[in-house]
């Protein structure tokens, strides 16, 4: 029997793959390379990062070292974000944490590892986050930490559970059994060429794997048990709504059906509608002969933990927006008349302006109109460049509204930015994403109604 759950974090426990290849790409430009890929960066998901620079690149350590430390700087202030949770590893987490001792076991920096698990509400479940401290350069390493802070227990009750041959490989330094999971970035037979004791496929057959080994109860086997749980999430759902609208003007005298007929819940308004329909036939008419007229079935409960998780954590407006790295964005040297030529051909009506890679302002056509009115319709010429404008690049000096917000701002908050009208009959034309929502800072992500309303 385990008594003592290792886990991976990207790859296994949650779906890092977007946000780990978008900033090894932008390293890489910083360094001087051309796009690669996506083939090439997913090697990066799960090694070390020292050893994927050096292996993958050819970098020297100093170089390595630089790439690193652009890499991270870009991750804590938005890779980090994209960071979804394979769906019911919670569920499995939940289950196995009633019984058993669980701890992260990861080559990422702990501080980043824990705001990830903090940001998906599943730190709770683990005794110990092990991450790399810059003296655990091997996932072996990161094992034996952990196994020491779990006072070495025996060995045969302790499992490792990764995505990739590094945590494989690792386990059987520190002489213990491993699970490796093949929903995550390893390559077909890694898993097995590097010894895995078991394989699961998926998270339910991780889920049965890992609750055969702990001898936990499976709680789902039971129609009865199935359907309290599904009452009782119900009741989450309904309690964290009553919170929602407690101060708000209300239509209706059930907080659910608010919600339902509010245009914050389209993405999950179909199955909070079916939910809330069973819960009724289970509320009002919940036995017939002795028997239940309805019992959910797991795809159900699974659909309103998808409702509950929306409610709790909505989700974010960066994963709506175009991405920093790909916004055209001017210099002070560039000159006004190609740039014009730039926008006109992509369709653009705003350009951010930069200043050794923070936000200056914008450049937009009512920059150049209010430059010709001043000059009375002089001083444009091919040579005329965004500095010679930049009294007219200051955000409060353009007509059109524009507004910052920071990386961990909601998409229903930006979305609400975008609706809003102000004096003069006036809307947000521009967000601009930062990482705390100040202009000062390097842009992340822009976002115009079109991406969030489906309005130009």
């Amino acid at each position: 029997m385990k008594k003592y759950f290792l886990f991976d974090l990207d790859g296994t426990l949650a779906d890092t793959g977007q946000g780990i290849t978008e900033c090894v790409q932008y390293a890489l430009s910083e360094l001087g390379w051309t796009p690669q890929e996506e083939g090439f960066l997913r090697q990066f998901v799960g090694p070390p990062l020292m050893d994927s620079f050096r292996e993958f690149c050819g970098m020297g350590e100093n170089e390595a070292k630089r790439a690193i430390k652009i890499y991270r700087e870009r991750y804590n202030a938005a890779g980090l974000y994209k960071s979804p949770l394979y769906p019911n590893i919670d569920r499995l987490l939940a289950r196995l944490s009633s019984g058993a001792t669980l701890c992260v076991a990861t080559s990422k920096r702990e501080e980043g590892a824990r705001k990830i698990l903090a940001m998906r509400d599943i730190e709770r479940y683990f005794t110990y986050v092990v991450g790399d401290d810059g003296t655990r350069p091997t996932k072996a390493h990161v094992i034996d930490q952990a196994l020491r802070l779990l006072g070495e227990p025996p060995l045969s009750e302790v499992v490792m559970i990764g995505d990739r041959s590094y945590d494989i490989e690792g386990a059987k330094c520190c002489g213990i059994e491993s699970i490796g999971v093949g929903y995550g970035y390893s390559a077909p037979g890694e898993l097995e060429e590097a010894g895995a004791e078991y394989t699961a496929g998926d998270v339910g057959e991780l889920t049965r794997l890992c609750t055969a080994m702990s001898g936990a109860k499976d709680n789902t086997a039971d129609g009865r048990e199935r359907a309290q749980l599904f009452l009782d999430l119900y009741k989450q759902v309904e309690d964290e709504l009553e919170d929602k609208f407690r101060n708000s003007r209300r239509h209706y005298t059930s907080a659910v059906y608010e919600f339902i007929k509010d245009y914050e819940s389209a993405p999950i308004r179909d199955k909070l509608d079916i939910c809330r329909h069973i819960r009724n036939l289970m509320a009002h008419s919940a036995n017939m002969d002795g028997e239940p007229v309805v019992v959910p079935s797991q795809p159900v409960v699974e659909a309103l933990r998808e409702v509950l998780d929306f409610v709790q954590r909505p989700p974010l407006a960066i994963d709506y927006a175009t991405r920093g790295d790909r916004v055209l964005k001017v210099g002070a040297a560039q000159k006004v008349l190609r740039v014009m030529e730039l926008m006109e051909k992509n369709g653009y009506s705003h350009v951010p302006v930069m200043k050794e890679d923070r936000f200056y302002g914008v450049f937009s056509s009512g920059s150049v109109m209010r430059y010709l009115l001043k000059n009375r319709g002089r001083g444009l010429t091919p040579e005329t460049t965004i500095k010679d404008m930049r009294g007219y690049l200051a955000v409060e000096e353009h007509v059109e509204n524009y507004e910052f917000v920071p990386a961990d701002a909601t998409y229903i908050y930006v979305r609400g930015r975008f609706e809003q009208v102000r004096a003069r009959n006036k809307r947000v034309s521009v967000i601009f994403i930062t990482r705390d929502g100040k202009p000062d800072q390097p842009l992340l992500g822009m976002l115009t109604p079109w991406d969030v309303l489906g309005e130009s």
